[in-house]
């Protein structure tokens, strides 16, 4: 079965995006809420968004590229985008 590209990328970049989105917005809420008062929490917080940042970049670029020829590896590159998102901000990195 031939597998439309454009589609597979297009779906790749909206669940990063989608991830991304919720995982921005729980750091900037916990850098708003506990970095008000922690400096130590704000400094990681905005170190994570950073990270994140260039983390969406990256992974950006590599959806341009990438040629999947199945639907069990679109799959697991859902997954792995979710594993790395996770790792980027993990609270106690």
């Amino acid at each position: 079965m031939q597998i439309n590209q454009t589609f597979v990328k297009l779906k790749l970049l909206n669940d990063l995006l989608t991830e991304s989105i919720c995982t921005r917005q729980s750091l900037l809420d916990e850098c708003i809420s506990i970095g008000g008062t922690n400096p130590t929490v704000l400094m990681r917080r905005f170190r994570m968004l950073d990270q994140l940042n260039q983390f969406e970049s990256d992974i950006i670029n590599k959806i341009y590229n990438v040629e999947i020829d199945s639907i069990s590896e679109l799959d697991s590159s859902i997954d792995l985008i979710r594993y790395e998102l996770a790792a980027v901000s993990h609270r106690s990195a």
